[in-house]
């Protein structure tokens, strides 16, 4: 996808992409991918980690220019459905401050849960 190229580095990409083939090619593993169209078009894609009673969505990404049209709100409301569907109670994300889909996070039941510390050294 192309909706995070401006921080994403090649160096970046090239080693997320090799652990994200890692991850996939093991048939053990319970990371699922989605990826969400508009006719023919892919427009988004999710990660839906589940393991047991818990499950974490992430890399969570729909273009800019899709955006605000309701795919994002699909996506999240379909995995919550297999979830609930495959006997997990509780589905978590991660987000920031600045994330625009925190709204849409909650018109689709996710309740604040807690918040997160990022610290930086600088030489």
């Amino acid at each position: 996808m192309v909706a995070n190229y401006k921080w994403m580095t090649l160096e970046f990409a090239n080693r997320r992409i090799e652990r994200k083939f890692q991850i996939y090619s093991d048939q053990n593993n319970s990371l699922d991918f989605y990826v969400c169209y508009k006719g023919h078009e892919p427009v988004g894609n999710c990660e839906l980690f589940a393991n047991g009673p818990m499950a974490k969505i992430e890399d969570f990404d729909i273009l800019d220019i899709h955006q605000k049209q309701g795919f994002g709100s699909h996506i999240i409301s379909e995995l919550l459905e297999k979830c609930h569907h495959n006997g997990v109670t509780y589905a978590y994300l991660v987000t920031d401050a600045a994330d625009t889909a925190k709204v849409m996070y909650e018109k689709v039941g996710f309740k604040w849960a807690g918040s997160r510390t990022e610290l930086m050294f600088s030489f």
